[in-house]
């Protein structure tokens, strides 16, 4: 035991010194300690010593490698090194692409997010021009900066919902606006500021149409009225030469006449009616009235003014023998009021209906009367009714829209509102009916299939019988041509923009051809009825294309099966009437008359639109604005509609000077 451990002592001894040449000390020592004490048995000194030359012959011979191994170890490294440069450019590639790819979605998006923010400010702009029209946003830029209108209370509730919904986000929108370039607003205006911002605008109009007023030296009134919800209404517009800045700052008085809308406005009577020259509006028999009495006002102003003038020139005692005279006639004069008696009032009543006298007509005689109109324009206004009536609730609206565009195939508009007091409807209707015929036969069969009971009411088989009904049809073949032959072509003349300057005055002539072109079409029906493709060159007042011309080849359709016998004689007849109601619309342009004595320099002076339209559109816009915001004022419309319309931001902006808008302010 002894001696096998001396043997193995000696062995890691020895084991040491070799692995000591051999540079690797603890892995040999460790396997050969291992070796003789696992097998418990001792090899002699020439046994290990071999054993280490061995090894050492082993590392000689891995050493010098033939150098054909070498170079394909060696191309064996560099490939693995070009693969690993592969695998890294590889890698690279996918990261690139990754990357385009992130990039081409943020592109995207960045793309929807402009598009977005481009729409966004279109939408901002439109409501910035609003506000500019409106004449808020340069007025309310001084809230926003901090200042406060006279009696702003922040977060205040007033009465008003529908027109609070927009007054309440004024504010916001200006402050999102001005974020938009920059600008911090740290207050929001209240909607009471935004209302009396707009009746601050009600002033500055006030000041703008006094100093116009009091620059011109001619305008002329125009004026209409309708009714809503048993109450009258009437607006007015004044047409004169107005101030108007130049690019270079300068002004000068405008060259052709500009409308401005009026509301009720306290002048100086006596200088208005001086500058006051005529007064246009429809034939209305309120209108004419309104007209007389500004006539009339007009005449007492003047006389007025004149005899002022002649007091001063009087001495003391003159003055006072006319007075005295004057008193005297004053009192002759009192108490001759004339009132209509009892035998007068009948009188009255038999003037209007003669045929009468005191009878009242009993309700089945004022029944009957009116059960029997019948013929073409009755058929019309029946349609409009049904197709299209005033009230949503009644006739079949939509519905009439979605089978008419089903039928033919394309999107249709509604049917022409005969109802409504509208120029030009009921010819409008009977052309629609003629054009699609058969359709709207089918229509009103559909209706009926649609019932339960399978049957019309009276009016539905009052328009079902009539568009089987050939004289029927022939009157609406007559209205629809009316309006293609004068009726469209006159309203192209007379439309003409208000930069065109056309003056009412100047229409004379252009009625006087119009009765010259009925003549010819009653001395020569056959100028249209022929249906030469060349007939609108001198069948047409203005010798353009037809308006419309399928509604002509309709009829010309009709005439070809038979259906319009008569047409040729109801054609000629209508035309004969429809000149004498010409006759009589422009009775003003009679020969010798007050117009036609005019000069050219005076009725420049009395310039008037040719058209009624400003005063018609202003008082739809009424009666939209007080449907729409039931709980607003006719102040605060007519503050919105005269500032906008009458530019009145643009005279505040070359007018006003710094001691202007306080006294808009303190005269709200």
């Amino acid at each position: 035991m002894a001696d096998a451990c001396r043997s193995a002592c000696h062995i890691t001894v020895t084991g040491r010194v070799a692995c000591v040449e051999a540079h690797s000390t603890l892995p040999v020592l460790s396997a050969i300690t291992i070796m003789g004490l696992k097998k418990g048995t001792t090899k002699s000194a020439k046994q290990r010593a071999n054993a280490m030359v061995a090894a050492k012959k082993a590392k000689a011979n891995k050493e010098n490698v033939p150098p054909a191994n070498k170079a394909l170890e060696k191309a064996k490294e560099e490939t693995k090194r070009e693969k690993k440069k592969v695998d890294m450019l590889q890698k690279q590639v996918k990261d690139q692409k990754r990357e385009l790819k992130n990039s081409r979605d943020r592109e995207k998006r960045h793309h929807k997010t402009a598009e977005a923010l481009k729409w966004r400010t279109k939408l901002l702009q439109i409501r910035i021009q609003s506000l500019e029209n409106c004449g808020m946003f340069e007025t309310t830029l001084r809230a926003s900066s901090g200042k406060k209108s006279s009696g702003q209370v922040d977060g205040e509730d007033e009465e008003g919902s529908f027109l609070q919904a927009g007054e309440g986000k004024v504010g916001e929108l200006v402050k999102e606006v001005a974020g938009i370039f920059g600008v911090k607003v740290d207050k929001v205006m209240s909607r009471r500021t935004i209302r009396r911002i707009m009746l601050e605008g009600l002033v500055m109009v006030q000041v703008q149409i006094g100093h116009d007023m009091n620059a011109t030296k001619d305008f002329t009134l125009s004026g209409d009225s309708t009714s809503r919800r048993n109450q009258n209404y009437q607006v007015h517009h004044a047409t004169y030469r107005v101030l108007e800045v130049l690019p270079n700052g300068s002004v000068r008085v405008s060259e052709s006449p500009r409308m401005r809308f009026l509301a009720a406005q306290n002048f100086n009577l006596s200088a208005i009616c001086q500058k006051f020259r005529s007064m246009c509006s429809d034939h209305a028999n309120g209108e004419k009235a309104t007209s007389e009495a500004m006539e009339g006002v007009k005449r007492d102003e003047t006389m007025k003014g004149l005899g002022e003038d002649r007091k001063k020139e009087m001495g003391l005692k003159e003055f006072e023998e006319v007075l005295q005279q004057w008193n005297i006639k004053k009192m002759d004069d009192a108490g001759l009021i004339v009132l209509a008696n009892k035998a007068n009032a009948k009188l009255v009543k038999k003037v209007v209906a003669p045929e009468l006298g005191s009878k009242t007509p009993t309700e089945e005689e004022v029944a009957a009367l009116e059960t029997s109109r019948c013929g073409g324009a009755k058929t019309a206004a029946l349609a409009g009714a049904i197709f299209n009536n005033r009230c949503d609730k009644k006739g079949q609206g939509d519905t009439h829209v979605i089978f008419m565009s089903a039928k033919l195939d394309k999107l249709v508009r509604r049917f022409p509102q005969t109802n409504n007091t509208h120029f030009g409807s009921h010819s409008e209707a009977a052309g629609e009916l003629l054009v699609h015929l058969k359709e709207y036969c089918e229509f009103l069969e559909h209706i009926k299939m649609k019932k339960v009971s399978d049957s019309w009411t009276n009016i539905e088989l009052n328009v079902y019988n009539a568009l089987h009904d050939d004289p029927t049809l022939t009157e609406l073949a007559v209205l629809a041509l009316y309006q293609q032959l004068i009726t469209h072509p006159y309203m192209r003349l007379v439309r003409a923009p208000e930069e065109a300057a056309l003056n009412a005055l100047d229409l004379g002539p252009l009625h006087g051809e119009l009765r010259d072109h009925c003549q010819r079409l009653i001395h020569d029906p056959l100028l249209i009825l022929d249906f030469a493709k060349d007939s609108h060159l001198k069948a047409v007042f203005d010798g353009k294309p037809f308006e419309r011309p399928v509604v002509v080849d309709a009829i010309k359709q009709m005439v070809a099966e038979g259906k319009l016998e008569h047409l040729k004689e109801m054609f000629v007849s209508f035309i004969e009437g429809a000149k004498v109601t010409w006759l009589r619309f422009s009775s003003e342009y009679a020969p010798g008359g007050l117009i036609d004595s005019m000069s050219d320099a005076e009725r420049s002076r009395a310039f008037m639109n040719a058209t009624n339209d400003r005063n018609e559109g202003a008082l739809g816009s009424w009666c939209v604005f007080a449907r729409n915001s039931p709980s607003s004022s006719l102040q605060r419309h007519n503050a919105l509609a005269m500032f906008s319309r009458n530019y009145t931001q643009q005279f505040v902006n070359a007018f006003f000077g710094p001691e202007d808008p306080p006294y808009a302010l303190g005269s709200i």
